[in-house]
């Protein structure tokens, strides 16, 4: 995450991102960016409290810290948003609440309300939850049966030496996509077995290798291949720290801990029972839900539905004035970036948070009771463009909540 930050300063996201933007897709109306160049305060704190986790100094502050603006970041503005931005955050809010400092030999636990063992397999669970599940998203029929996206991104990259007219072949992208499939669902068990762990890890680096080759996913490949290395045996992480420097000497150490009552030890269950049920409901929040998951995306984020889908549109919009009926068609640059068109063209509830922005706009300008109407078209996993949303219904009466988006028009894959 400390190289994650300094890439976003150095290659000046930070400006394009949060400063120069007009206008934002927060998680919460009240999330705003700070003003001027001062979320580059935010970005140095970030880069600053990463060290210090890295090197195990002032550790609870700094996790806090980062977890607290990591978070405050992502939720900014749903242009941005990424899966593994999702994972980091939740993983540092575990962080925040497990001793995940170095303990040296002649401390023990006793101030801790568990083993050691509890807390790395709470760490090591974080970490298979987001394998498992992004493998149970991919049980769809347009990813095993159509093999789709990857028919698409495969045969965009046939440009490659020596593999590339390999990647037009329907029968890669299928055996990539049943095999991606199945890599996701059980890689979490290969890894936790002991005999397999080697193996699996081997597999681990080749499949996020390849992902990383083939397709732009930022530091995600990065961030999962290191965090697998938690299911390596405490010898096998004794033994590389020894081997760097000789003089530090690593034991478990009095892992003892003083018996406590059982109501606060049902009560720790409980919260990270709660903790981890709440990630394991929020991918089938969806069924909740009529229509196609990937054309409506309700239930979509927060559900690791990793690389499942390519989609493009376009969404014109128009207001118009109900006392005096005129109207005006918008040009989108006006208001948003290239990014943040694209990203707004094919989610719904990105498209009603800029039609109310819209609606007013434009009634700071002397429109009375504007009306926003949109004309949007979706293109999803290579099928032909089809009709988004009605565009007789004024998206200024929409709201931006968790009930069902009835002016969706439905899409039958």
């Amino acid at each position: 995450m400390l190289l994650s930050v300094l890439r976003f300063i150095l290659k000046g996201w930070v400006d394009q991102l949060f400063i120069q933007p007009k206008f934002f897709f927060p998680f919460f109306s009240w999330l705003s960016p700070l003003p001027g160049n001062a979320m580059y305060i935010v970005f140095a704190t970030l880069a600053i409290v990463s060290f210090l986790i890295m090197i195990g100094r002032l550790y609870l502050p700094s996790i806090i810290t980062f977890f607290i603006l990591f978070t405050y970041v992502e939720l900014l503005d749903k242009t941005n948003y990424l899966n593994h931005y999702y994972f980091i955050s939740v993983l540092s809010l575990l962080l925040c609440i497990i001793p995940a400092t170095y303990i040296s030999p002649t401390r023990s636990f006793k101030h801790t309300y568990a083993s050691p063992l509890f807390f790395l397999w709470l760490i090591r669970l974080q970490v298979g939850l987001v394998y498992f599940f992004a493998g149970v998203a991919k049980l769809k029929a347009s990813w095993l049966i159509d093999a789709q996206p990857l028919k698409i991104w495969l045969a965009a990259n046939s440009s490659i030496p020596f593999i590339g007219g390999l990647l037009e072949e329907s029968w890669v992208a299928y055996f990539a996509s049943w095999f991606a499939m199945f890599f996701d669902l059980t890689i979490p068990f290969w890894l936790m077995y002991k005999r397999t762990t080697y193996v699996a890890y081997f597999f681990v680096l080749l499949f996020h290798c390849l992902t990383s080759y083939f397709f732009y996913i930022g530091v995600f490949p990065l961030v999962m291949s290191s965090c697998a290395l938690i299911f390596f045996s405490s010898d096998f992480h004794r033994k590389v720290v020894q081997r760097f420097n000789a003089k530090i000497t690593l034991s478990a150490g009095d892992t003892t801990i003083e018996s406590t009552s059982w109501r606060p030890r049902k009560l720790i269950l409980f919260c990270f029972g709660l903790f981890f049920a709440l990630q394991a409901l929020l991918p089938f929040r969806y069924l909740l839900y009529p229509g196609y998951l990937l054309w409506t995306e309700q239930g979509f984020r927060f559900s690791w539905n990793v690389m499942l889908m390519e989609k493009t549109g376009m969404c014109e919009f128009t207001v118009k004035d109900k006392t005096s009926q005129k109207e005006v068609v918008v040009n989108n640059r006006n208001f948003l970036t290239p990014l943040q068109e694209r990203m707004m063209s094919t989610q719904p509830d990105m498209i009603v948070q800029y039609a109310h922005f819209l609606g007013e706009v434009y009634k700071n300008q002397g429109m009375h009771q504007p009306e926003v109407y949109a004309d949007c078209y979706i293109a999803l996993n290579g099928k032909p463009s089809k009709q988004f949303i009605d565009n007789t219904y004024n998206l200024m009466q929409a709201e931006d909540n968790f009930q069902n988006k009835k002016w969706i028009l439905p899409f039958h894959p």
